[in-house]
């Protein structure tokens, strides 16, 4: 599958596909095994684990910081005319304690309908609430593409510390 799926140019949302293609891969090599259900489980243990919670618990946020919001602004801004297939396209919108990520495209969506996996996209979807979380940030999202919403609206909130 990797073989048929390009890269999409060096993007931070590369990694995205290739997780993506390793599961549709392993539902393919197992497919009676491997289900949505199995992969919901899997993502739930991996991002639960103690092993992610101790890789990120001393790890100071950076989701809302300038650089990091920055190259997210221009990153959307290239999404909009990007040559690759499988990328996605967003609007970013940075904010101080907050910022809003809207996705109109999908390199995930694109590649499960691709490979007749659409069915484990939404899947994929629940590493972001955990991924954001992981990461001191809280995920408020009432749409997904995956749900066939026309978007995937991103509101994403800094998780206060308690003192």
């Amino acid at each position: 599958m990797l073989l048929r799926t390009p890269d999409i140019g060096g993007s931070s949302l590369e990694i995205n596909l290739y997780i993506a293609a390793f599961v549709f891969s392993l539902h393919k090599a197992e497919p009676d095994k491997i289900t949505p259900a199995i992969v919901d489980a899997m993502v739930t243990a991996v991002f639960d684990s103690p092993f992610m919670i101790k890789a990120h618990k001393n790890k100071k946020c950076t989701l809302f910081t300038d650089k990091v919001q920055d190259k997210k602004v221009k990153e959307s801004i290239a999404s909009q005319t990007s040559e690759y297939a499988l990328d996605w396209k967003f609007r970013y919108e940075k904010g101080v304690d907050e910022f809003y990520n809207t996705y109109t495209e999908c390199g995930i969506c694109k590649l499960g309908i691709r490979e007749n996996c659409f069915e484990f996209v939404p899947c994929l979807c629940n590493m972001d609430e955990r991924n954001y979380r992981n990461e001191g940030g809280q995920l408020h999202r009432t749409k997904t593409l995956a749900q066939g919403d026309d978007c995937c609206d991103f509101h994403v909130t800094k998780i206060k510390s308690e003192s």
